[in-house]
């Protein structure tokens, strides 16, 4: 019970604005420290809605189903996180990285991942619809079974998205569409 006060109290405090530095430079290691440390259940216990954090490092966390919908988290470290059945709806993870990280599940819709790296990233069923995807990295990022409708996102605005691992069809439609890219 007490750890799910002292996160409710973080989080509350996570969604004030990001331009107190004194709160950012205090608050940024002490949540970074919980994300790390106590248990998934406890920190998806309660709601990180709207978290505001500059550049928080959440590397090999365990953040499953954790709710982080509507935050600010540009440039955030979340290489080898564990981060299935996350809520990253409309999210701004611009520049974020997600390299290695497991994202089975998670949701993302609406959310700006412009400059974000999923490099060898396990996106399989995650909800990618409506994304911006403006210079995202796809290397030998695992998509399989996720749920963007392709036909509503330019593909073409992410970078390594030929060398992700997709269902055969979605492959098969997308480089009919826009081809196999340089090189053949």
């Amino acid at each position: 019970e007490f750890h799910r006060r002292v996160v409710s109290a973080l989080a509350l405090l996570g969604r004030m604005p990001p331009d107190e530095s004194v709160l950012q430079v205090t608050l940024r290691p002490v949540i970074e420290h919980a994300m790390k440390n106590l248990l998934p259940e406890v920190l998806s216990s309660v709601s990180w809605q709207r978290l505001a954090l500059q550049q928080p490092d959440f590397a090999k966390a365990h953040l499953t189903g954790i709710d982080l919908r509507d935050s600010d988290l540009q440039e955030a470290n979340f290489c080898g996180a564990d981060l299935t059945g996350a809520r990253f709806n409309a999210a701004c993870l611009k520049g974020a990285c997600f390299d290695g990280a497991i994202l089975m599940g998670a949701d993302l819709e609406y959310s700006d991942l412009a400059g974000a790296s999923f490099k060898e990233a396990n996106l399989q069923k995650a909800n990618l619809n409506n994304i911006k995807l403006l210079d995202a990295d796809f290397y030998k990022t695992d998509l399989c079974g996720s749920e963007p409708s392709w036909s509503k996102i330019d593909i073409t605005q992410a970078k390594n998205w030929r060398q992700a691992t997709m269902l055969p069809e979605v492959k098969a439609r997308l480089l009919a569409e826009h081809g196999p890219g340089p090189g053949g």
